[in-house]
């Protein structure tokens, strides 16, 4: 489960350099630049209720199975368009992919948590969060000594071999298939709470991976292969802070967790986006991923209580809504600021890690 889990960042975090690149072959600007990263968006949201009703009836395994090879194939078309009409189109299915693979993912993560008897979701996004940092480090390398194309090939093929050797060993399909009847169901009030703190989180993340390295280089004029090291710090933090997190969230509980975890992503926004230097910008990336990575492991686990008879419906829908900020988030940072700043489009991303941190007792522990 862990390679699965790390796949997924290595790849996402494979795309973040990429994306100054896209938009400089395209020619367009920050407003139309969020319209293509819509399609990643759309994908995502259509296929994550569809995963998770998948899942629910034929188990999670073999939904994992054959969405992570989707998805590490679909990382190449997007860098392979040469307009807008296909690099959106190619975004769309990249998305699709994505966002199935993770409820897959994510339930099946639930499943082994229950069967070990005790948490483990954290270190899982901790290996994410590796992979991410991975892919980004690598791909400021790879860049500027390979290229484009050959980069993501690379990074595919890399994928697929570490698929294919995960999920030889995922838990029988048996393990959580026919929990529940299968079908699309409405999630209840409760679910729908931690969705929207999930919305939130997953907004900045995503908003991190699109625009850091655009925002480094407007701001301090650096040089476009070292724009990456900000998400790249930023998702080594966060898997340092995952990798304790289990053990954290044991101890203090959810609500406190998310509570100063929420408060200090304000405060590291606020430094990323404001710091009169890039070494002090780092650093605010860094302080950014250590607070908000254990936010959206512990949600993604808080929806499977809230559903119990029907877990996958519960993890779908806060991942589903949690995603769906993700992939939203970066193209709603592009409109605002191409009517303010892009600085001030992602303040804007502080106001809501404060109002996460004020809305934390919506996770208390569900019966």
């Amino acid at each position: 489960m862990a390679a699965n889990f790390f796949c997924l960042g290595l790849i996402i975090g494979s795309w973040a350099p990429h994306i100054p690149f896209v938009a400089r072959e395209l020619a367009v600007s920050k407003d139309v630049l969020g319209l293509i990263l819509l399609g990643l968006a759309a994908g995502a949201v259509i296929a994550m209720p569809i995963a998770g009703m998948l899942a629910q009836r034929f188990g999670s395994a073999v939904i994992l199975r054959t969405t992570s090879i989707a998805f590490c194939l679909a990382i190449v078309p997007p860098i392979l368009g040469s307009s807008i009409t296909t690099v959106t189109v190619a975004l769309i299915m990249f998305g699709a992919s994505t966002g199935a693979m993770d409820v897959a993912m994510n339930t099946h993560g639930v499943t082994v948590e229950k069967t070990l008897g005790r948490p483990v979701m954290s270190f899982f996004h901790g290996c994410f969060s590796v992979g991410g940092m991975v892919g980004a480090g690598l791909g400021i390398w790879a860049l500027g000594a390979v290229g484009e194309i050959a980069h993501v090939v690379a990074v595919a093929l890399i994928g697929l071999g570490l698929v294919v050797l995960a999920n030889l060993r995922l838990l029988p399909n048996n393990s959580d298939r026919g929990r529940g009847d299968g079908h699309f169901a409405l999630p209840r009030l409760a679910t729908l709470g931690l969705g929207a703190l999930c919305f939130v989180a997953l907004m900045i993340e995503g908003a991190i991976l699109d625009w850091s390295a655009i925002h480094l280089i407007e701001t301090h004029a650096i040089a476009g292969h070292l724009a990456g090291f900000g998400f790249a710090l930023f998702s080594g933090a966060m898997a340092l802070a995952r990798f304790t997190g289990d053990r954290l969230r044991a101890a203090i509980g959810a609500v406190r967790m998310i509570r100063g975890s929420a408060a200090a992503t304000a405060a590291g926004l606020v430094l990323a986006t404001l710091a009169p230097s890039f070494m002090l910008a780092l650093l605010g990336y860094l302080l950014m991923g250590l607070a908000i990575g254990n936010i959206a492991p512990v949600l993604f686990a808080k929806g499977a209580e809230t559903e119990p008879h029907a877990p996958g419906h519960g993890i779908a829908a806060v991942t589903t809504l949690g995603y769906a900020g993700f992939l939203v988030g970066p193209p709603m940072i592009g409109f605002l600021a191409s009517v303010t700043s892009l600085t001030i489009a992602l303040l804007v991303l502080a106001l809501g890690a404060a109002a996460v941190s004020l809305a934390a007792p919506l996770a208390r522990r569900h019966r």
